[in-house]
């Protein structure tokens, strides 16, 4: 029971007027019913009125009678009584005012004629669960996303997501956070729930929400057989609108690194590239291997690109020096590749004569 002083018109001396307040609390349906009592006491003197209007209010509430009140040392009257049932605020929080305005009796001037009293009081704070929903999935990427959700009722303080109806983990961020580390090209089910500040209070898991990871860059080629040296077409298909490279492997060993932009590209190879190629072929072939790298992490080695350049025929560029090393004479040579050799120490003219390849 809690109680609210109030005051009388006159003899304050030997009049005390306030209001008795109790709540019975339901926590399952988060609220309260509170019960009020408007008194007057008299601790000297006396006094008699019949007919005297009371007038009690419970959270804007009002209840009214007429009485008759007679007063004398050492009397406490009850005045008029009330109950009102009241819903608490989602977090389980309730305020509400209580007052009373009661006539008394004026006993010739030794009565209290007039009681009120007033004030605004806290219902007991109903622990609540915290109640949140997912509302979108946003700014999906290769590897992380965007989380939106709402915060509905309860008590919520800390917030804690899964993936798949894995373990719980905590994280922050209202009303947005961010997930990393993810998977490309994955699909995903997410749930998230709340806990109060000291975490005796644990809310449901919230709605779920379906996304997928975007897929890394992926590449096709025009053919897998070409002709040496015929530059290589190679299509980028970029969902993620990512950075895209390629690893250009010549039998194995890293030859070089290529930017591809989405669309069709041309790997092309330049005079000493070609020259490298040539000393690397076997059997008359030679391959290559090309692997597309997004945000240059994701390798797509599942679909990587075994290119075999075939060895009909060969373009020799060359260079002839004199025995003075000085420029004779510059060339370009397509041959048969068994025939294209390099050679040396040939004679015209009477000097010696040395053939370079580039």
């Amino acid at each position: 029971m809690a109680r609210i002083d109030g005051s009388v018109a006159q003899r304050g001396d030997s009049y005390s007027f306030f209001i008795d307040w109790s709540e019975s609390v339901d926590n399952d349906n988060n609220r309260s019913t509170v019960y009020a009592t408007a008194y007057i006491y008299c601790s000297k003197h006396t006094a008699y009125a019949s007919g005297l209007a009371q007038k009690l209010v419970i959270d804007g509430t009002e209840f009214t009678n007429t009485a008759s009140v007679n007063l004398s040392s050492g009397v406490t009257v009850a005045l008029i009584s009330g109950s009102k049932t009241i819903s608490h605020d989602s977090n389980g929080s309730k305020s509400i005012g209580i007052s009373a305005d009661c006539a008394l009796p004026n006993g010739n001037g030794w009565g209290p004629l007039w009681g009120s009293a007033y004030a605004e009081v806290s219902l007991t704070n109903i622990p609540r669960h915290p109640v949140l929903t997912l509302k979108s999935i946003e700014n999906i990427g290769l590897d992380s996303c965007l989380v939106r959700y709402k915060y509905e009722s309860g008590q919520f303080y800390h917030l804690q997501y899964r993936i798949n109806n894995g373990a719980w983990t905590n994280i922050g961020g209202n009303p947005t956070f961010s997930l990393t580390g993810l998977t490309p090209n994955t699909s995903y089910t997410i749930q998230v729930r709340g806990m109060n500040q000291d975490k005796t209070l644990v809310g449901n898991a919230s709605n779920s929400l379906n996304f997928k990871t975007k897929d890394i860059a992926h590449a096709s080629v025009d053919s897998n057989i070409l002709y040496f040296p015929q530059p290589i077409k190679i299509n980028i298909n970029n969902q993620a609108n990512a950075n895209v490279s390629a690893l250009v492997f010549l039998n194995d060993e890293k030859m070089k690194e290529v930017t591809l932009s989405t669309g069709e590209n041309t790997i092309s190879f330049t005079e000493e590239e070609q020259t490298e190629i040539y000393k690397k072929f076997v059997s008359n072939k030679v391959t290559i291997k090309i692997i597309v790298k997004t945000n240059n992490k994701y390798e797509d080695t599942a679909i990587s690109k075994e290119i075999t350049f075939n060895g009909d025929r060969l373009t020799i560029y060359s260079t002839e020096f004199n025995q003075k090393g000085q420029l004779w004479k510059n060339y370009k040579k397509t041959r048969k590749l068994a025939k294209a050799i390099i050679w040396k120490n040939k004679n015209k003219g009477g000097n010696p004569i040395w053939k370079k390849a580039i």
